[in-house]
């Protein structure tokens, strides 16, 4: 027999044992395949995730794939099958433990154990279920409805082990045996490989085709009758290099693949096939690490970007990381255009519960409308990783069954767009929440590991409150520890609550000690970090008192183990879900920011700041220490006091060119103060003291509005404002006036005496100067000064660990350029420098304030 066929650029011939009027039949085949390809109907859009044209047939036609008898070419023939006939009505189910990644019993960690291949499948009554058991004589059921074979070469398929350079070992079934699912874990087919499978299901997807070996196609004609042309042959191709399979595929399949979608399939976890090639779906498996450009040649990373951008921003990209690129680098590069993910990589039959409608959800949660107690510790906890459907497919179903579950406030993560892609899934949620409750998982819509960039920000948000709304969700979970990363989130108006952070081991969690800081309100919207259910016991031994607010993101933590702690809690402890915790805190907030007496705080973006702002137009925080506005930007403070104030006292630690406002209605606002001069470099940081009573006089609700913005705001250097204090004393931080062992001072910057009388200053040629005056720029004479001075240019001072006061040049200890002088005191042990309200400057003995044993020198 001798095939020749032609395919895009590639041609090859190949002889073989079979008579030669098959390969006759074949050849003339490929001449009229064309006229066929329009026969199966393009499936229907969505908004986000392509559904089944219409809803499934009443009749299911199964076949169980986890026997030995089989193997991934057989899976890959069935799921190509699935995704074509599928593709016109949803029929085929197929039956199969995940491929790559299953967590089974016994033995194995019960914190992980999956469901079995046959949970979804048991939960679809009111059908007829035919079942199959040869993947052929499916395949012969549906003959008639297939217009062809796209033939590969069974080695591509190949997973024995060293074959094609694949790593490790693999087994086809792992059924209830955890030593062979965990090997499959770490299983890695070659690149090459894996693209080359990836450009076989492109092709089927073109042509309406199934994916066959020859022998496979030559049974089918001699033992099941049936007789597929073969539209496309990968044998024929050059596909010897990831390069060139994926410019074969951009050359002659770019065109009738979806633009609104893309999916990254690094393995031979060919669960999602059947819906890659129902929808046509661009598929391909990143290389190295594309946003840093290692890993890959140039050549690649062109390529890669070509196909990355085929799909526009706020489109998902589905599969998702592995290989070579791992989820960071993932994240790094397609977060950046504006793409989502949805972890689908062990998703079977998506092509058929695509197909059932969408029920929107009831509700989200059971909130029982508590009232705070200040004398309580509110805590609630969250199941992470809803933002993968292997754990709302297997992983959870197994909790959920797991006793007692329903009967507590616990939340989990879960998809927002599951009644798009899976209503299967989704319904089973709706079902069975119980008093549990659901929040979106991180980041919105999708699964986003970096912030979307601003170009895109808006167009996401709004595509995620249309989620959120559907599913009736109030939460939303990020994933980074920051406070800062969360709060853009609180401008999506479906977003009451942010709880930022995953929940894992990770060293940037917060520790209890620090609770404090952990929550906060960001314009009316209460943002919570996550602590991690590793740090159950130091949560647990909390004894702070109350109010508090804790968060806890659980991640791989099952059920039993989650209310056996919950159980062990003490008495003070209360726990509630996670809207409920947002509804308690913003009473709180309400009870500690209104009616006040007196206030202060630092400007950082600090838990008692946020109770204060009313709104931000713009402002950031700078160095982390001080809140700035440039140009246009501007933010402003409500301060609701006490029915009873007659004086309001403002004390603002301020700098560079600032213009202060106030207003009792935030609509008409008179300027209170303004910089004196066009400052750049916070050398005017000063106390201002401002008398606002005035604004208390005719304003029976006692609320006070103060806004910040640039008084100069074409030059780029606006209000800095350090910290504030209402009736009361600005919180004063320890830098300002001393520097503990290997802490340093820098270039035109200056420590002030704790009640501003004077300052010291490093110039910019090495002089430390004490000046009279709050600032450098508002300095009333020279005090005392080192002497020693250079050219101008970069200094530093630090007060080392040996005890010594020692000023170098240069920007720090890792560009230290050389000694300008000291205070001599090397020797001395653990000290610290100071400058106090004396008019001196002092290197005392001890670590801190705290542990001072004596002045070791001093100056004038």
């Amino acid at each position: 027999m001798m095939i020749t066929m032609a395919e895009g650029n590639g041609t090859s011939e190949r002889s073989g044992a079979r008579g030669g009027t098959r390969a006759l039949r074949r050849l003339s085949a490929v001449l009229f395949a064309a006229a066929l390809l329009g026969a199966a109907a393009a499936p229907a859009g969505a908004a986000v995730y392509p559904r089944a044209s219409q809803q499934p047939s009443q009749t299911i036609d199964y076949i169980d794939m986890e026997d030995d008898a089989f193997t991934l070419g057989d899976l890959l023939t069935v799921e190509s099958l699935q995704g074509i006939v599928n593709r016109e009505e949803p029929r085929i189910w197929v039956l199969k433990n995940p491929v790559h990644m299953y967590d089974v019993g016994p033995g194995f960690d019960a914190n992980s154990t999956m469901v079995g291949r046959d949970f979804w499948f048991d939960r679809l009554t009111g059908y007829t279920k035919v079942q199959h058991t040869d993947p052929l004589e499916l395949v012969q059921s549906f003959a008639t409805e297939l217009v062809g074979a796209v033939l590969y070469d069974p080695d591509m398929l190949d997973v024995s082990p060293g074959a094609n350079g694949n790593a490790g070992s693999f087994y086809y079934t792992t059924d209830d045996d955890s030593q062979y699912a965990e090997a499959n874990k770490s299983y890695q087919p070659a690149e090459t490989i894996v693209a080359q499978l990836n450009v076989t299901a492109m092709l089927c997807a073109k042509y309406g085709a199934i994916a066959l070996t020859e022998d496979q196609l030559d049974e089918l004609e001699d033992d099941y009758g049936v007789t597929l042309p073969v539209l496309a042959d990968t044998r024929t191709l050059d596909l010897s290099t990831w390069q060139k399979s994926y410019d074969y595929a951009m050359d002659n399949l770019d065109e009738d693949m979806r633009t609104d979608i893309v999916a990254n399939n690094p393995n031979f976890s060919l669960a999602m096939f059947d819906y890659l090639i129902a929808n046509k779906i661009f598929v391909v498996n990143l290389k190295g690490d594309p946003a840093a450009g290692t890993g890959l040649s140039m050549a690649e990373k062109a390529l890669t970007d070509e196909i990355a951008d085929r799909s526009g921003p706020n489109t998902p990209v589905i599969g998702v990381w592995g290989g070579t690129t791992d989820e960071d680098a993932f994240g790094r590069y397609f977060n950046p255009k504006g793409k989502f993910s949805l972890v689908t990589s062990e998703s079977f039959n998506l092509s058929w519960t695509s197909g059932l409608p969408s029920v929107r959800p009831s509700a989200s949660e059971s909130n029982r409308n508590l009232t705070y107690d200040p004398s309580k510790t509110y805590i609630s906890f969250t199941e992470t990783d809803g933002d993968t459907l292997l754990f709302l497919q297997y992983k959870y179903p197994h909790w959920f069954g797991l006793a007692d579950r329903e009967e507590y406030p616990i939340a989990w993560e879960l998809a927002s767009t599951i009644q798009e892609i899976d209503p299967l899934v989704g319904q089973f949620y709706e079902e069975e929440r119980g008093d549990n409750a659901y929040v979106n998982p991180v980041t919105g819509v999708g699964y986003l590991k970096y912030a979307p960039s601003a170009a895109y920000r808006d167009d996401y948000f709004d595509l995620t409150d249309d989620y959120m709304d559907y599913m009736r969700y109030r939460l939303l979970r990020t994933m980074n520890y920051d406070r800062f990363d969360a709060i853009p989130y609180t401008a999506i108006p479906s977003v009451e609550g942010v709880f930022a952070g995953y929940g894992g081991a990770d060293p940037q969690r917060p520790s209890v000690a620090d609770l404090t800081e952990t929550n906060f309100m960001y314009l009316g919207k209460p943002v919570f970090i996550n602590y991690s259910f590793a740090d159950a016991q130091a949560i647990k031994d909390y004894d702070g008192g109350g109010p508090a607010f804790f968060s806890v993101a659980a991640q791989y933590v099952n059920t039993e183990l989650l209310t056996d702690y919950i159980d062990s809690l003490p008495a003070s402890f209360v726990v509630v879900s996670p809207g409920e915790l947002v509804d308690l805190y913003k009473q709180y907030a309400e009870a500690t920011f209104s009616d006040i007496d007196a206030a202060g705080f630092l400007a950082s973006f600090t838990h008692d700041e946020s109770g204060y702002l009313y709104a931000d137009d713009g402002s950031f925080i700078a160095d982390g220490d001080h809140r700035v506005a440039d140009g246009a930007a501007s933010w402003t403070y409500r301060f609701d006091l006490a029915n009873t104030a007659a004086s309001l006292d403002l004390k603002l630690d301020i700098a560079n060119n600032y213009k202060v406002e106030v207003s009792t209605d935030a609509a008409n606002w008179t300027t209170e103060a303004v910089a004196p001069a066009d400052i750049h470099d916070a050398s005017n940081r000063v106390a201002l003291d401002l008398d606002l009573s005035s604004y208390l006089t005719s304003n029976p609700d006692k609320t006070v509005y103060v806004r910040f913005g640039d008084a100069s705001p074409t030059d780029g250097w606006g209000a800095s404002l350090f910290g504030v204090g209402v009736n009361g004393d600005i919180p004063q931080t320890a830098d300002r006036w001393l520097l503990t062992a290997g802490k340093q001072l820098g270039s035109g910057q200056f420590l002030v005496a704790p009640s501003g009388g004077y300052n010291l200053t490093l110039q910019s040629d090495g002089n430390l100067v004490l000046y009279s005056g709050p600032n450098p720029a508002q300095n009333t004479g020279v005090v005392w000064q080192s002497g020693a001075t250079g050219t101008t240019g970069s200094y530093f001072a630090i007060m080392q660990s040996d005890g010594n006061f020692v000023v170098y040049k240069g920007t720090g200890p890792a560009d230290n350029q050389g000694y300008m002088w000291s205070s001599g005191t090397g020797g001395s042990g653990a000290s610290y420098f100071s400058v106090e309200d004396d008019g001196k400057v002092y290197v005392h003995e001890g670590a801190d304030p705290d542990h001072e044993s004596g002045v070791v020198w001093s100056r004038p």
